[in-house]
């Protein structure tokens, strides 16, 4: 407190540390906010959140591999 620097504190279970203030737009779960959907998000959205299957598969799908 003395210094006077101001430190971000940004944690939570489930949830992306340092990242816009706009993107996780989720009250009680992460929820990636529409502006970010083109960047690959609307999948993660319609998987975890609407329980879409295909979107699933194509979540766990070992891409890196």
């Amino acid at each position: 407190y003395s210094t006077g620097k101001e430190k971000i504190c940004n944690w939570a279970d489930y949830r992306i540390p340092i990242t816009n203030r706009d993107f996780d737009i989720g009250a009680g779960e992460f929820s990636p906010s529409e502006k970010y959907y083109n960047k690959d998000w609307e999948n993660y959205q319609k998987a975890w959140l609407y329980g879409d299957e295909k979107a699933k598969k194509e979540e766990l799908n070992e891409w890196w591999k």
